[in-house]
């Protein structure tokens, strides 16, 4: 989750900065790549559910993650839209696969099914954490590499652009993220 919602919402600076969206246009195009990501989760998690269930949960989320990875780098070598979108929906594959069976998951190797809400809830802190941490931390890592400000005509508000190298070490954070994560289920037990 923290390679998820590390990026996320800095989403609208990078189309600007790195694909070169128009700021006036970035708020039509910010939902389309995040529309495909999610739509393609949500194809993918229904799939990916489906093969947890005949090759192993462990197994979905070892591929998904590694996916997932490989996407968030790809990231950073995107020039087009077109080239944004097919990564982000490759990226939704992995991620909704890597989400609804870490849920299935999750479930089965629950330490005491006696507790389980209670068990639930430190999981949900272990997910939810992140989503509170990521984008304060990711912003620090942007500003880190410098920052410019420009007025554009036609926006409200003054466009920060941030550089390439922001976006490229928060990228491999992310992508490192996503790598320990599948390297950490090797720890599970008691579920394939």
């Amino acid at each position: 989750m923290l390679g998820f919602y590390a990026i996320q919402p800095y989403i609208n600076y990078y189309l600007i900065d790195q694909i070169g969206i128009a700021a006036k246009d970035v708020d039509r195009v910010a939902p389309v790549l995040l529309a495909a990501i999610l739509v393609s989760a949500s194809v993918s998690g229904v799939l990916g559910g489906n093969l947890s269930d005949r090759i192993g949960r462990k197994k979905v989320v070892y591929y998904a993650n590694a996916m997932i990875a490989v996407m968030t780098i790809a990231f950073i070598f995107c020039q087009t839209t077109n080239q944004v979108l097919l990564v982000g929906i490759i990226f939704g594959l992995g991620f909704g696969a890597y989400t609804s069976v870490d849920w299935a998951l999750g479930t089965e190797v629950l330490p005491s099914k006696d507790n389980a809400a209670k068990e639930m809830a430190v999981w949900h802190i272990a997910m939810t954490l992140p989503q509170t941490l990521g984008a304060p931390m990711a912003g620090f890592v942007l500003a880190s590499y410098g920052k410019t400000i420009e007025v554009v005509p036609g926006v409200a508000d003054p466009v920060i652009h941030y550089r390439d190298a922001g976006y490229a070490t928060i990228f491999i954070i992310c992508a490192v993220c996503f790598g320990l994560g599948a390297m950490l289920l090797r720890n599970v037990r008691g579920v394939n």
